[in-house]
């Protein structure tokens, strides 16, 4: 019998616009075990996903093409699906209700990304019931 993976039994939807950044995340999470989701390249895909789909967490791109925009960050938490951002911006104005979101700044090392969900899950698995 082998050991899980870091993100058995996760689905993770990834928001990115730049192809070989939302590759390269698609790929390090299947390896950590996660089914992804997308990735979407647009605010549009994103919301189509959820709609249709219900991730465990989400790695988001505040910024696809347009500026930064909040609307995916506001459905996730609307929806109470954990998630991260993976931006560009190392002064990222986020709205005081993801103040205390992770932020890893790109270029990010897909280990880190890794890691922070794997601490997610790890979190919400040892909440009290």
């Amino acid at each position: 019998m082998t050991a899980p993976l870091a993100l058995d039994g996760c689905a993770v939807l990834v928001v990115e616009d730049n192809y070989f950044v939302a590759v390269d995340t698609q790929r390090a999470l299947i390896s950590a075990g996660a089914v992804v989701f997308g990735p979407a390249a647009s605010e549009q895909d994103a919301m189509r996903m959820l709609h249709t789909m219900s991730p465990t967490f989400a790695v988001v791109d505040v910024n696809l093409g347009q500026g930064p925009s909040f609307h995916i960050a506001e459905a996730l938490a609307d929806r109470g699906v954990p998630f991260i951002f993976v931006t560009g911006y190392s002064d990222l104005d986020a709205p005081d209700r993801f103040k205390d979101i992770v932020r890893i700044e790109k270029p990010a090392p897909m280990e880190h990304i890794v890691a922070e969900l794997q601490r997610m899950k790890q979190e919400i698995q040892t909440r009290p019931a």
